[in-house]
């Protein structure tokens, strides 16, 4: 999570859709950091639609990972 700050966390469960904003601290060597991101919870019937929702297409070679 410390590498990936302000990024975008995915959750899937049954819940219905929903994000929040996170502020929180990790354990480093160094001691404590503060991390922020935010956590999308999405449903299991939108996994498939998971790279459509987060603004990528298939088949467009810029926007595959």
């Amino acid at each position: 999570m410390l590498m990936h700050q302000g990024g975008i966390a995915l959750h899937l469960d049954m819940n219905p859709p929903s994000s929040q904003e996170l502020d929180l601290e990790v354990m480093t060597a160094s001691g404590k950091a503060r991390v922020g991101y935010s956590l999308v919870n999405l449903p299991l019937y939108l996994a498939e639609k998971i790279q459509g929702l987060m603004g990528k297409d298939k088949g467009d070679p810029e926007t595959e990972a």
